[in-house]
């Protein structure tokens, strides 16, 4: 009997040992939360700064942009077609074939 009440009180300490280190973890795990939470407010508040500041800048030059572009793609090689799809993706509206027509011409390739 006597290794049986021994047994039983090493089950209850070691019942009792695991209940502490859960409570232990759900306490650590709501801290990191509020970690977690107040980095998050504060990455949407930078978030939103950072758009603020871009949409005041306003839209960059689309035809500026294509040509800027379409020089990177020829200077690198991009095979015609694709060179034109990734254009038209990036500039819907602007003549991708003539303005790459244009930069090869000007670029003597």
């Amino acid at each position: 009997m006597g290794g049986t009440a021994g047994s039983g009180g090493d089950a209850g300490g070691a019942h009792d040992e695991a209940l502490a280190r859960i409570g232990a973890a759900e306490r650590e795990l709501a801290e990191l939360a509020d970690v977690v939470r107040t980095a998050l407010a504060r990455t949407r508040v930078e978030l939103a700064r950072a758009r603020a500041a871009v949409e005041e800048l306003g839209a960059p030059d689309a035809p500026e942009g294509a040509r800027l572009v379409a020089l990177d793609l020829v200077v690198r090689g991009v095979e015609r077609q694709r060179a034109e799809r990734e254009l038209r993706a990036a500039f819907p509206g602007v003549d991708a074939a003539g303005l790459l027509a244009r930069t090869v011409a000007e670029q003597g390739r």
